[in-house]
């Protein structure tokens, strides 16, 4: 009755998004040799099984500590996959309470920002209405830290209406379509790294696209090593692959910067289980959950990896 009440809570705690879907030989790239974050052809260790049949693993790098996927889909695939997503999920967030969240970031100084008349936020993955953005811009501008605030959102379906006189935004539909030597304050990148194939291709753009002083939020997951863990008492939990490709928890925000050779230019602020993503007076269970999985790392530490999901600041200092 405990497995049975356990495996309730867990599975509530990650539920909140699309299942995972198997995908075919003609879903799926060739099987991937190098690390997609740091491109080392060190041997990488397999920490789960997500597919049996074509199979596919994820596969933890010796170098960065990024847990990968042995085979990414293709292009179509993905493609597939997130209009079936969209259709259930049409505001394109997996947070409750943007203002909530924005203030823990702002309000808490978890994200720097000094007083300026303007300051350039970028939202990487943040959905149709950008909605953490624009309460990142409006704490800002009610307490009085800037006079104006410049979203850019980067997002297939990002809209780029402009939210106020005092704040301006525009929309691109890639990172690769940003402007050359744009510059931001702060970057918003908020269960997004996870999804995307190219991980150190994405996350070098925007490391690159910090101003002098500037900071990148990132909220990724942190879930293989509690599947694997659970599944030895007979407790399946969903990684929803092909949604997630990666799993990025505490010993990968450690090594990144060595990893992709920028401890000279950035450094690392902040490194903590992630804030909850479920307000607990909508989704009691859920958010208990996600709590109880969090709560004995602030005793344990790095001994504790089933924390869920992970969050990380990075500065830029030259």
């Amino acid at each position: 009755m405990a497995i049975s009440f356990v495996t309730r809570m867990l599975q509530a705690g990650m539920a909140g998004g699309q299942a995972g879907k198997r995908l075919s030989e003609q879903d799926l790239g060739p099987l991937e040799a190098q690390c997609p974050l740091c491109h080392s052809e060190q041997p990488r260790g397999s920490v789960i099984t997500l597919q049996e049949v074509p199979a596919v693993e994820l596969l933890e790098c010796a170098n960065c500590a990024a847990i990968s996927a042995s085979r990414m889909p293709t292009e179509k695939a993905l493609i597939d996959y997130y209009c079936d997503y969209y259709s259930h999920f049409a505001s394109g967030f997996t947070f409750d309470g943007d203002v909530r969240f924005a203030q823990r970031l702002i309000g808490t100084g978890k994200i720097p920002v000094t007083k300026r008349s303007a300051v350039s936020v970028l939202d990487f993955g943040g959905g149709v209405e950008a909605g953490l953005a624009r309460a990142v811009a409006q704490i800002l501008l009610e307490e009085r830290r800037t006079e104006k605030v410049k979203l850019t959102l980067v997002d297939y379906n990002a809209r780029g209406q402009k939210a106020s006189a005092q704040t301006e935004v525009v929309a691109y539909r890639t990172l690769y379509e940003l402007p050359h030597h744009q510059t931001f304050d702060v970057i918003i990148a908020s269960a997004i790294m996870e999804h995307v194939p190219d991980l150190g291709r994405d996350l070098l753009i925007l490391l690159n696209s910090l101003a002098l002083g500037g900071v990148a939020y990132f909220r990724t997951p942190s879930n293989s090593k509690m599947i694997r863990f659970l599944k030895n008492f007979g407790i399946t939990l969903d990684f929803t692959y092909p949604a997630h490709l990666h799993d990025l928890g505490e010993p990968f925000w450690a090594r990144v910067l060595p990893a992709l050779h920028l401890t000279d230019s950035h450094r690392l602020i902040h490194s903590k289980p992630a804030i909850v993503e479920t307000d607990f007076l909508r989704t009691p269970v859920r958010s208990a959950a996600a709590w109880t999985m969090k709560a004995p790392w602030y005793i344990l530490g790095s001994k504790w990896a089933m924390v869920g999901g992970w969050e990380a600041i990075i500065q830029r200092l030259s």
